[in-house]
C-alpha cells in the first residue's frame, strides 16, 4: 500500500513523496498526479511521460527525496530535528 513519506509545497504546487513498494525507488506526486519516479540508489529523478519538472524543482525535490530515505534507511539515528513538512519560498 502506498504510503506518503513527506508533504511539501513548492510555489503553489503540493508535492508528495511516497513509497509505493520495494527499497530503492520513490515517487513523486505533484497536486494529485504522479509526476517521477526517485531512483534512490543513483540519486537521480525520472519524470514519467508529459512530464517535465522546472530546473529548481527537480533538485529541491531529490534533495527531499533522498533525505526522507535516508530516515528509512537509518532507523537508529536521532531524527528530531527532522521536520515533516516544508514550505518553499523560492519565486515568491
Amino acid at each position: 500500500m502506498p504510503t506518503v513519506l513527506k508533504s511539501l509545497t513548492f510555489n503553489g504546487h503540493s508535492v508528495d513523496i511516497i513509497r509505493k513498494s520495494g527499497h530503492d525507488t520513490l515517487w513523486v506526486e505533484i497536486n494529485g498526479r504522479t509526476a517521477a519516479a526517485i531512483h534512490c540508489s543513483a540519486a537521480s529523478i525520472q519524470p514519467m511521460p508529459g512530464w517535465t519538472i522546472p530546473t529548481g524543482m527537480d533538485s529541491w525535490i531529490l534533495g527531499h527525496a533522498l533525505g526522507v530515505h535516508d530516515r528509512i534507511d537509518s532507523p537508529g539515528r536521532d531524527h528530531s530535528t527532522d521536520v515533516a513538512t516544508d514550505q518553499n519560498t523560492m519565486g515568491r
